[in-house]
């Protein structure tokens, strides 16, 4: 789901199709979209998985509070076994957070924007149906590719 410009519309939809596969997935990538904190939220409160090994959600517009949802989830995915979350805007207080966190199984977080901002949820109705059609496309080539 890699760079496919999922919003957090199109978390959603994303959220919905983990719910039905959290037994069987191992890898979910989901770096270079836009799904700031709110979208991030919604998919790792989907996760309930003990076949999730690998989750990339690195450059995807989140700060503390993704990353306070993602820390949060942990439990529900007690086999992870690498996690990447670079590229976003964490403060070093929260990188250090994430480093206590998940140890060994974070990878470096070198490219954090700590002076970023979070990407407002403002869009009108038209993009707003344009990106409920992208999301649902992105999603059957994933589920069509499973």
């Amino acid at each position: 789901l890699g760079a496919n410009e999922i919003t957090p519309k199109g978390a959603k939809s994303v959220a919905k199709l983990l719910r039905t596969i959290n037994g069987t997935i191992e890898v979910f990538d989901a770096e270079q979209n836009e799904l700031s904190s709110a979208g991030v939220t919604r998919i790792v409160q989907a996760f309930d998985s003990t076949s999730l090994k690998k989750l990339v959600l690195n450059e995807n517009y989140f700060a503390e509070n993704g990353a306070n949802a993602v820390m949060e989830c942990i439990q529900k995915v007690p086999n992870l076994e690498l996690i990447s979350l670079d590229g976003n805007f964490f403060s070093e207080e929260v990188v250090d957070k994430l480093t206590e966190t998940f140890g060994v199984r974070l990878t470096e977080m070198e490219e954090n924007d700590v002076d970023g901002e979070e990407e407002e949820e403002e869009e009108s109705e038209e993009e707003e149906e344009e990106e409920k059609a992208e999301s649902k496309e992105a999603i059957d080539e994933s589920v069509d590719a499973l």
